[in-house]
């Protein structure tokens, strides 16, 4: 009789999950009892361990260390099976968290590259601030554009095209780290986005950090400055459409003067965090996943020295 209380009862509804560790497809994500108050989480049939163990985290804070941590089990969850129990539910929930989490990076990223700028009066701060705003969104709509065309490109075959309306959000999850750990350097490293003539300190590190940190920042600042050695046409050519070059006033606010928060979080923990996410969304292997992001920075590139010269 008790075996007989707890009979399970499954979602009858068509609409499909997905086992944040394998992939494949479950009906529902909870076991529901006789008794709805006694749930328990559903267990995949395919690879045998709990499809979604993230629905029992009771702190989003979890959620972001799994961000930090790279793991791409969260990346499933947050894009295949958070925010409803219908498919229509979850797409309302995505757009919504798109909006959200598109205003909370564009913010936080336009505040740093403002953090220590000078200017005579709040008025010309808040002008500035609005004009980096809108240079920060233009750059997130072209590479997500870019992002888009790479994948079509590279890797994703046409019965899957539906999912690159999930290519902003899927940027917006990947990018926070990167904004977490750049609010944080921003006060950690202040002298790298403070003006050169008012950077009259170098910031306390230990000692037995002293050697390596000066010649990173050595290295970094000779890679920005350019070097003198002679390099091939096509590389002098290709070389030109680096980022350093770029001269438009706005395209330079904020360009950080050391190796912390420009070489180690936006290329190395940014560019990591969005090849396990996209390996994500695009369902391909994370190598394959990395050609798609060089692609669209390639044209991302291209894209942003076309617009240059209309921002001087």
């Amino acid at each position: 009789m008790a075996d007989a209380a707890r009979a399970v009862v499954h979602d009858s509804s068509p609409e499909q999950y997905e086992c944040v560790h394998c992939s494949a497809e479950v009906p529902s994500l909870f076991v529901k009892y006789s008794d709805p108050g006694n749930t328990s989480l559903v267990q995949c049939a395919s690879c045998g361990q709990l499809a979604d163990v993230h629905q029992s985290f009771p702190l989003e804070v979890l959620l972001l260390l799994d961000l930090v941590l790279l793991k791409s089990p969260v990346y499933r969850h947050l894009l295949r099976n958070r925010g409803g129990a219908t498919a229509q539910d979850r797409h309302k929930y995505q757009l919504a968290q798109s909006f959200k989490l598109g205003a909370l990076v564009l913010a936080v990223d336009t505040l740093v590259r403002c953090f220590g700028t000078e200017t005579a009066t709040e008025s010309e701060f808040l002008a500035l601030f609005a004009k980096t705003g809108a240079y920060c969104l233009v750059e997130t709509l072209s590479f997500l554009f870019c992002v888009c065309i790479a994948a079509v490109i590279v890797t994703l075959p046409r019965s899957c095209w539906h999912d690159l309306r999930l290519v902003p959000l899927t940027y917006f999850y990947a990018s926070l780290p990167v904004v977490l750990f750049l609010a944080i350097t921003s006060v950690i490293w202040r002298d790298e986005y403070l003006p050169s003539s008012s950077s009259t300190s170098s910031p306390a590190l230990p000692p037995f950090l002293a050697p390596i940190t000066t010649r990173l920042d050595a290295l970094y600042r000779s890679h920005r400055a350019g070097t003198s050695t002679p390099q091939p046409a096509i590389v002098r050519y290709a070389a030109s459409f680096s980022r350093a070059n770029l001269r438009s006033p706005l395209a330079e606010v904020g360009s950080a003067r050391g190796w912390a928060s420009e070489a180690v979080l936006r290329k190395w923990v940014g560019g990591q965090s969005a090849v396990v996410a996209f390996s994500v969304l695009l369902r391909t292997s994370k190598a394959r996943s990395a050609v798609v992001l060089l692609v669209a920075w390639l044209l991302h590139l291209v894209v942003l020295h076309a617009i240059d010269p209309f921002l001087s």
